[in-house]
């Protein structure tokens, strides 16, 4: 049997986007000692609609029609945030020496309901809708020497970090920790 498949979509979407930084520097003596932090917010959000009206025409069978309109909203939010200190500090004449932390934070909630036509009137679709939150936090800190030997750099690091993260469907009821 042949099925001719008539898509007609439409959708709309909202955006917005923001961000705040902040910066410090300042020069601790007169040796080359510096210290900056930074503070960091991001926030995304968006908020798309979009309805489908999809239709069956099964060729060669009379009154064989079917159309099937679904129609979603899709829910995001991101927050984003981020703090970091660097020391740099100048060691003798040839070397130098860098130490420093850094913290991060992100909230995703997405949000994805579905709706499909029963009877001409929008129903709920539990079979495709999810909502999902998601956490992450980071922690790190790193230290590194630098030094300056004849004509050759070298340099020597270390970086710590850990990660913490739990993601949750509130639509499955279920929270996965990573």
């Amino acid at each position: 049997n042949d099925v001719l498949i008539d898509a007609l979509n439409s959708g709309k979407a909202d955006k917005q986007n923001s961000t705040l930084n902040l910066h410090y520097l300042v020069k601790l003596d007169t040796m080359g000692t510096i210290l900056s932090a930074e503070l960091d917010y991001v926030r995304l959000y968006s908020l798309d609609d979009a309805l489908f009206v999809n239709g069956l025409v099964s060729m060669g069978i009379p009154a064989g029609v079917t159309i099937d309109r679904l129609l979603y909203d899709n829910r995001n939010n991101y927050d984003i945030y981020a703090a970091k200190a660097d020391l740099t500090k100048t060691l003798g004449k040839v070397g130098k020496l860098e130490v420093g932390p850094k913290a991060s934070r992100v909230i995703s909630d997405n949000e994805l309901k579905f709706y499909e036509e029963t009877d001409g009137t929008m129903q709920p679709d539990a079979k495709r809708s999810n909502h999902f939150i998601y956490k992450e936090n980071i922690y790190a800190a790193y230290a590194s020497y630098s030094r300056t030997i004849k004509a050759f750099e070298l340099q020597a690091g270390l970086r710590a970090e850990q990660t913490n993260t739990e993601g949750t469907t509130t639509t499955l009821a279920g929270v996965v920790e990573l």
